[in-house]
């Protein structure tokens, strides 16, 4: 289902990167809709010519029902002019927890720690941290119209993203019912817009973003209203999606054809794949599932030379394919076979009877932690299978969007927010999915994929809560118009929300 590690990822860019004293404690409330769903402190201090900066934020959420808290602490130590020396982040997600380290040589080198199991590769070139961030912007400073960029080290996917800047101007801004003057920014990164409010001294005293269907709010406030009472709020309940209606026979049909409507003025984008295409137009997309064309037989290991696959074989922090467990996991589901078509339909099926604890207290696992724990909800499926295809040489990646179900906790019919997997076979990106015993369907529409890691759901994160979905034409493969026409399901809704 929707991670919550998107909150993570969006919460996270809200930390506040600016500084004037050589040691002090700021606190801000976490807001959701309105409702006070965390917390984040964060803190500065300068000792012995190096720079020490941390940001620990805990919030409270709910997916059907169930509670989950996570806690995302990140520590990062810099030079006082801004390079980079290492880091260190923390995610407690309701069973799971997740620690990742990393040093930075002077040669260009990131030597990262996750797990126990330590890897070595460049570091992004220019990436800066939190103090290299403030500094960046003393240097610009605060002027209507001034635009600039710069790259921003991610510690959650181990990447630099370009951050995309512009000073709007000066404003009276509400800061929890006081007005202040304050800086308008809006800063940018993968796609993910978001507004920071900042004083003179550019520290941020406000930010917003308005993603996934939420209005998300990062307030500066005292250390009692920081940490005072919190409202978890359900994730899940608002990226439910009515179906226009039941459909029936995915199964066995030739297509399915969506047709997505933005809600008032939002930009929807949905990108193709090799059996989505997607036509857009001025009053909001058409999306067209086409059923798969699966190979007999396909040699496996992947021996072939395309970039997206080779990529896909390779181990990642959440695929980490390369464990003794997972390789011995993936070779008993294989069952010796050579075929990656059969060897892929083994390991989606083997993961859907060996996940035996199916639910939503889980926040985000690797999938070495899911072969121990046997514990999950699709996402857990989803990176454990990906990761036995690649330990058996499929290449593999995860793909997260919305999926049609008859039933999911009393509501009926629904597309719920699910991820997937899609494999590489003779040049087509094939789908299954380990978590439903029916697998993978023409009631998929996939919305992003990536490697795994949390941050890929940035995609999903720009799409949610911003579309409804009209009407479904289902095209059965044994029809033949006009004996047989297709089947259209229509919302009684004749107008958007």
């Amino acid at each position: 289902m929707l991670r919550t590690s998107v909150c993570v990822i969006v919460l996270c860019a809200f930390a506040s990167t600016c500084r004037a004293a050589a040691e002090e404690v700021d606190y801000f409330a976490v807001f959701m809709d309105k409702a006070k769903a965390g917390h984040c402190i964060e803190t500065r201090r300068v000792e012995d010519r190096k720079v020490f900066s941390s940001s620990t934020m805990t919030f409270t959420t709910e997916r059907m029902g169930v509670p989950l808290s996570m806690t995302v602490k990140e520590e990062f130590v810099e030079t006082t002019q801004g390079q980079p020396l290492s880091f260190k982040t923390v995610m407690d997600m309701s069973l799971m927890s997740q620690v990742v380290e990393g040093r930075i040589s002077r040669d260009g080198k990131l030597t990262v720690t996750v797990g126990g199991d330590e890897q070595t590769m460049d570091w992004p070139q220019g990436a800066l941290l939190l103090e290299g961030t403030r500094l960046l912007r003393k240097r610009q400073g605060m002027k209507e119209g001034i635009t600039y960029s710069f790259v921003q080290f991610d510690a959650t996917s181990l990447r630099g993203t370009e951050m995309a800047i512009r000073v709007i101007g000066k404003k009276p801004v509400d800061v929890l019912g006081k007005q202040e003057n304050l800086w308008e920014v809006r800063e940018e990164s993968q796609g993910i817009s978001s507004l920071f409010y900042y004083d003179d001294h550019f520290k941020v005293r406000k930010s917003l973003m308005a993603e996934g269907g939420m209005n998300l709010e990062v307030v500066a406030c005292s250390k009692e209203l920081a940490l005072g009472q919190t409202t978890s709020v359900d994730l899940m309940a608002r990226v439910i999606l009515p179906s226009p209606g039941p459909l029936e026979g995915l199964g066995g049909a030739a297509s399915v054809t969506y047709r997505l409507v933005p809600i008032g003025d939002a930009k929807l984008s949905v990108p193709s794949f090799d059996n989505q295409k997607v036509l857009a137009d001025p009053s909001g997309l058409t999306v067209v599932v086409t059923a798969q064309k699966v190979p007999a037989a396909v040699a496996m290991p992947y021996a072939g030379d395309n970039k997206a696959a080779l990529e896909a074989m390779k181990p990642t922090a959440y695929l980490d394919c390369d464990k003794a467990e997972i390789v011995a996991l993936a070779c008993q589901a294989a069952g010796g076979s050579a075929n990656a078509v059969e060897a892929a339909r083994r390991i989606e099926a083997f993961v859907q009877r060996y996940v035996i604890s199916k639910g939503f207290d889980v926040g985000y696992a690797r999938a070495s932690e899911v072969v121990a724990n046997r514990t999950g909800d699709c996402s857990e499926h989803a990176v454990l299978a990906a990761a036995m295809c690649r330990a058996v040489g499929i290449p593999a990646r995860v793909v997260v969007g919305m999926a049609y179900t008859q039933d999911m906790e009393g509501q009926a019919p629904i597309f719920c927010p699910p991820a997937w997997v899609t494999v590489y076979l003779e040049g087509k990106w094939v789908n299954i999915d380990p978590t439903f015993p029916q697998g993978y369907d023409l009631g998929h529409i996939a919305l992003a994929d990536g490697d795994g890691i949390p941050a890929d759901y940035l995609g999903l994160a720009r799409v949610m809560g911003v579309f409804r979905i009209e009407a479904a034409t289902i095209q059965p493969k044994e029809a033949q118009p006009p004996k047989a026409p297709a089947r259209a399901v229509t919302s009684r809704r004749s107008s958007p929300d």
